[in-house]
């Protein structure tokens, strides 16, 4: 099947948190991979933000080499812009009105590649896009988030 993979669980393989086994295991297991030009910029701002953080705990090269590690990610993903059909699939989904405007963009993003393809599911570990992804139809892994 097809999957719309959100910031969240690439970010949870890069940082190696307590969901990264699980995370990779998605990965690992959906080969048609899509996602949002957001998902990008959310992962870089928030190494960024780490990198910052625990600056004086972290190898000086952290930051180049999960950038790095970053783009080879990106590259086994087919990536839309935030362009004006994604404003377009915003303006008009109803039901994507009480949602946060990155939660926003991500769910318009794969209302467009769902009216391309015949199934998507979504793949994220926030538990507000999972719910909203629900009420728009769309299976969501894992299942438990």
């Amino acid at each position: 099947m097809t999957t719309y993979f959100d910031s969240s669980v690439i970010l949870s393989i890069l940082l190696r948190d307590t969901r990264s086994k699980t995370a990779v295991a998605l990965w690992q297991e959906h080969h048609v991979r899509l996602t949002s030009f957001l998902t990008e910029l959310e992962c870089v701002t928030t190494l960024r933000r780490v990198r910052l953080q625990y600056r004086a705990s972290l190898p000086v090269s952290w930051l180049t080499e999960m950038e790095a590690e970053l783009s080879n990610f990106l590259e086994e993903v087919s990536i839309h812009k935030i362009d004006e059909s994604v404003c377009e699939k915003i303006r008009y989904e109803k039901k994507l009105e009480g949602c946060r405007t990155l939660d926003t963009i991500h769910l318009g993003t794969a209302l467009l590649f769902k009216d391309a393809a015949d199934a998507i599911e979504v793949c994220t570990f926030d538990k507000k896009m999972a719910r909203l992804a629900k009420e728009l139809g769309f299976p969501v892994v894992p299942e438990n988030e």
